[in-house]
């Protein structure tokens, strides 16, 4: 019972599932289109100097990137991270998944013996590192604008001073940025640190240290 117990709370959510096949289908056009542009770009999208021999030797190693690339994504979690909170530490994952399907595409099409440009590759890691970032981070991107503007628009929003303008100061702005469960508009920040007076930490202003918190109440209330 208790192991049916755990292994239903692991288990995926059906949102999240659905939302990882979405990502899936977008990665797999992403991915064929990449593989065709990269090739376009290589002669300034003249398709008549592209040489035949070219063409088929993407059209022969398609099924084969398009499978080992998503194979790649999914060993590196780009379906199962929470996009919404994505950093530094997503960054990473997004930036060696697309390298290392470029190495074993190289790999791949060198043991194939089919002939490409040497630039291509470049071509498609840079490409591929683009888009994957657009779709994965431009999620983080607009759902924060758009919970930015509907705490806002509230009634009953409440602007708010930050004490510390640290790592603890920048979680606060986070969180009041995008939980669904919080009124809280930050707009402005405190810190005893000389150094960061003037400075902004995610577009908050730090205004000076405790000493003016008073005026910084009667100025930003």
């Amino acid at each position: 019972m208790k192991r049916l117990v755990q292994t239903h709370l692991f288990q995926p959510s059906k949102e999240s599932r659905m939302r990882g096949f979405l990502l899936g289908v977008l990665d797999g056009i992403l991915i064929l289109a990449v593989m065709v542009t990269s090739l376009l770009i290589r002669f300034d999208f003249r398709f008549h100097m592209v040489e035949p021999v070219f063409w088929d030797s993407i059209i022969q190693y398609m099924p084969y990137g398009f499978i080992s690339t998503i194979i790649i994504f999914i060993i590196c979690k780009l379906y199962s991270s929470m996009w919404r909170y994505a950093g530094m530490e997503e960054a990473i994952h997004v930036v060696f998944a697309c390298a290392f399907s470029t190495v074993v595409q190289f790999i791949t099409v060198y043991a194939m013996h089919l002939p490409l440009p040497r630039s291509y590759y470049f071509l498609f890691f840079s490409q591929l590192l683009i888009g994957v970032g657009i779709l994965r981070f431009s999620y983080r991107f607009l759902r924060s604008i758009l919970r930015r503007r509907e705490v806002i628009q509230k009634k009953d929003a409440i602007r708010t001073m930050i004490i510390g303008a640290g790592k603890g100061g920048e979680m606060v702005v986070n969180e009041m940025r995008n939980s669904l469960y919080t009124n809280h508009i930050p707009v402005c920040m405190i810190d005893d640190d000389r150094n960061k007076k003037g400075i902004h930490l995610h577009g908050i202003p730090v205004i000076g240290n405790r000493s003016q918190i008073k005026s910084a109440v009667e100025e930003y209330k």
